[in-house]
């Protein structure tokens, strides 16, 4: 269980995410943030003057806490050992993860694409889902309309999926995917890097779109338009290392965004094809 001086932290907005991993790194604690001054915070030169005077004045609050503790939501922090480890190694990795369910042990695979994709391009998430799950992979996304909601379900017929969220874990986003959030729970986890009752807004999920990389060894993009989100995760993904795979076949690929990765260099992959990942 995290602390409260953790949680805090974890909890400013005003800090990015990058700012407090190095804070962390340079202070050592959560513990010895909160304790020092303008001026020591100052010279580590990590953030800038005015965020150095604002958390020098900052109250460590257990209002993060209670709120764990009320709606059943479990915390691991990057000094745990329980913490991912490909996920601890990213550029800016989340220095508190809050989760509901049980963080899976098993190898992970991130299926990814558009929330107005194709009926066709949904039922292959949904085929490749179910079988790599069957093969004992845990799959990855972000629990969004179109492809992510059908990967996860395809997960859920024989396997275990994890949720991103960008908001905290105890909001369903979209509203409509409540029955889906709760089988999640019950079958892997919801996760997020964002403290219970911060709300989804956009800037959110390119940030998430990490988390969903960095807990991946690979990236299937189902179907991704011009400009999709799940192109961002790609980014990520190349940033990281991971290898990258486009859903489709050399007669058909949905998505312009799918069709520009391929040319680029990225492989295709089928529902008959998971040999490739294993």
């Amino acid at each position: 269980m995290c602390n409260d001086y953790l949680l805090t932290l974890s909890s400013l907005d005003y800090i990015s995410f990058r700012e407090k991993y190095l804070l962390l790194e340079y202070f050592g604690s959560a513990d010895k943030i909160f304790e020092s001054s303008y001026e020591e915070l100052f010279i580590s030169r990590l953030i800038k003057p005015d965020k150095a005077k604002r958390l020098s004045l900052e109250k460590v609050s257990t209002a993060v806490s209670n709120k764990i503790k009320t709606a059943g939501i479990k915390t691991v922090s990057i000094f745990d050992e329980e913490y991912p480890f490909s996920l601890k190694h990213i550029y800016d990795p989340p220095i508190v993860l809050y989760y509901i369910g049980q963080l899976p042990k098993e190898r992970m695979i991130a299926i990814v694409g558009s929330r107005n994709c194709s009926k066709e391009s949904a039922g292959e998430a949904f085929e490749l889902s179910s079988k790599l799950a069957c093969k004992g992979f845990c799959i990855v996304s972000g629990m969004a309309k179109g492809i992510d909601t059908a990967a996860h379900r395809g997960a859920l017929t024989y396997g275990k999926t994890i949720a991103v969220l960008g908001s905290g874990v105890d909001i369903c986003y979209p509203p409509e995917n409540l029955l889906l959030k709760n089988n999640i729970e019950n079958q892997g986890c919801v996760l997020s890097e964002y403290a219970p009752g911060k709300k989804p807004a956009k800037y959110n999920f390119p940030a998430r779109n990490r988390i969903i990389s960095g807990l991946s060894e690979a990236i299937i993009v189902a179907e991704a338009g011009e400009k999709s989100g799940a192109l961002i995760t790609v980014e990520f993904a190349l940033e990281h290392g991971k290898d990258v795979f486009v859903l489709g076949s050399k007669q058909k690929i949905h998505g312009i965004g799918s069709i520009n990765l391929h040319e680029d260099g990225a492989p295709l992959i089928t529902v008959r094809d998971t040999a490739l990942l294993i």
